[in-house]
Parts: structure tokens; sequence; C-alpha cells
């Protein structure tokens, strides 16, 4: 929300969308292990936004003009990838990995905890990719094929004509009716909650600050905090320059980000997050490709997006998990097959 909402204010990004990362993962976990508590990670992700904002001050963005054009290619050329083998178990209803998980090896003991069997003692993204064709949900593979030929015929014979109506959006709409004859008219029951999103239901803004956490000020002393804080700061910095040189590079009328300004705003919007405890963010090349294939121009699709999730977290969650996941995962393979575009690879070659 405050990626979307003040990040996107205060940045002169007109394409780039801001939020929590994967590149974040692992340390987020480690930085809480290793403080031994949320809240007092928390206050790291406050220190490591004003390092952020200290970064941009003194200009130090300028190293984004040392990142080759090729890495950033690549970079998008793998993101993609990932998202191709990653959403795929979810298309056909294999859920072994939540959503959103990237990293590449998977114990036998998660796998065990999921279908309570004897797995190889050690599996990863590649073995499940295949793990899938013997495990298939029909109801899921249904609605992730339908979404995903939906997704290829409206990008090619409908966007350019119907620009204000995104695919993603009417997959979704589509899926959620599937799911509905699915359920009622042709299988008894095809699909398990686990297939669908789930959001907490909360009914007011006030519900919502209840059940956030805030920064632990008791271990502003200690030294870890900082390191911690540091480590923060300057991934999330350079992941920042790498998604914004990307996103320059698909922005179809090739406008140049201030990298410094980015930097400040990134900053501002983790120190804010830390305080009203929210994960820590950065640009992400993934949210900022998809904001370009859908056809927006100005900030304004961030800032809208950024209280659009406001909205659809504290009022609309009944609304928001009635969506089949097989929906998003076709929307993410879509998105990591143009990313990952024969011609690119083909260009660097």
């Amino acid at each position: 929300m405050l990626g979307g909402v003040i990040t996107g204010l205060i940045s002169n990004s007109q394409l780039s969308v801001s939020g929590p990362a994967a590149g974040l993962t692992a340390i987020a976990i480690a930085g809480i292990i290793k403080l031994g508590s949320f809240e007092a990670f928390l206050l790291a992700t406050v220190f490591a936004g004003i390092i952020q904002i200290l970064l941009g001050v003194f200009r130090v963005g300028f190293i984004a003009n040392y990142i080759p054009s090729t890495v950033i290619k690549g970079m998008l050329s793998a993101i993609g990838l990932i998202l191709i083998i990653k959403q795929f178990p979810h298309v056909i209803g294999y859920d072994i990995e939540e959503m959103g998980v990237e990293e590449f090896a998977v114990t036998a003991q998660d796998m065990n905890e999921l279908y309570k069997e004897s797995k190889a003692a050690e599996t990863n993204t590649f073995t499940i990719f295949m793990h899938p064709l013997n495990n298939l949900n029909r109801g899921v593979l249904f609605i992730g094929l339908v979404s995903l030929i939906f997704l290829v015929v409206w990008d090619r014979f409908f966007q350019k004509r119907y620009k204000a109506l995104p695919g993603s959006l009417l997959v979704v709409l589509i899926g959620i009716a599937i799911s509905y004859l699915l359920e009622h008219f042709l299988f008894s029951s095809p699909l398990g909650q686990d297939h669908f999103v789930n959001i907490p239901k909360l009914d007011s803004i006030t519900a919502f600050l209840h059940v956030s956490k805030f920064p632990n000020w008791s271990v502003v002393s200690k030294y870890a905090v900082y390191s911690t804080a540091f480590t923060i700061a300057i991934v999330a910095s350079i992941e920042t320059l790498l998604s914004v040189e990307a996103v320059d590079k698909l922005d179809p009328q090739k406008r140049k980000i201030p990298a410094n300004r980015e930097l400040i705003a990134q900053g501002i919007g983790n120190t804010l997050a830390g305080l009203l405890g929210g994960l820590s963010m950065t640009a992400v090349i993934v949210r900022g490709s998809v904001n370009v294939s859908a056809g927006a121009q100005t900030k304004l699709a961030t800032i809208i997006h950024g209280l659009l999730i406001v909205i659809a977290v504290v009022f609309l969650a009944p609304l928001m998990n009635l969506i089949p996941l097989a929906c998003l995962a076709a929307v993410l393979i879509y998105t990591g097959y143009k990313l990952l575009a024969p011609q690119l690879v083909f260009e660097q070659f």
C-alpha cells in the first residue's frame, strides 16, 4: 500500500511499482531470526529507510550508470523463467509451494507435511516442475488452461482495441465464474480452499491496524539492528536501481528515471513501512513490467493500485477470496513468457 501510494507520489518514476520483493525474502527471514522478533526487524526496516534517504541525498544513485544493459536484460529473462517454472504447478493444482516462493531447494519434510507421503530425500524447482504431471486436479487444470488461452488470444487480437480492459482482470472474473460452475454444476468439489486466494477478513481500518505490529524501540541499542538495517538498505537500493533501469528499457517512451530521487522515495517508503508494521520494500521489475504491458502511461497507475490494495484488503476480502490461484498463476506465466521473449534471447546471443 505504501509502495503504491507514498513511494509512487514521491518517486519521479512513471511506470515502476514498489512493494515487498522476493529478493528481500531471505534477508527478512534471517533478520527476524537474528533479532528475535518481527517487531525488532521493523525497527531495522525504519533505519534501512533512513540509510536509503541518505544514499539519495548524497547522490549515490550514479552507480546505476555502470550497470550493463545485458545484465538488465538477462535479469528480466531469468525472472521470466522463474515465473514460468514456479507458477506451472499452481496452474494445474499441485500447490506444493506457496505462491511467491522463489527458493530453489525444497526439503522432503516440506513435501511430507503437505502430502503425508514419502518423497525423495531432497527435491528442487526442476523436479517439482515434473511432479505435477502425475498430480493433476481436473478443475484447476481447466481454469488454468482457459486462463492461459484467453490471455494469449486477448493480447493478440483484442488488447489494442480495448485498452481499458486488461486481460488479467478479465481472466480473474472468468476464473471466478468457472470455479462457481465447477463446484455447483459439474463436480462435487474439484477445488479446495487452498486453491483460492486467502485474505483475512477485516471490517474496518481500525481492525486492520489492530492486527498490525509496530517497531520494538527497546532494542535500539543492539548492533544487530543496524547491521540488518544496512543489509536491507544496500540490497533494496541495488534491486531498486536494477529495477528502474529495467523499466526504463521497457518504457515505450524511453523516459529516464532519476536514480537519486528514486532512492529517497524508497527510503521514505521503507521508513514508513517499518513504523506501520510492513515488510521492507523495493521497486519490483515484475510489477513494473505488468504495469507497462497493461498500458500505464504515468505514475497515477501506481498510486491508484496502492489505494485499490487498501480497499481490497480492508473491505473486499470475501470477494478477493473467490479468486482461484490458477488464474493468478496463468497471468504470471504469461508475463514470464513476455519477459523471456525468444526474440530477446536471440538478440543477446
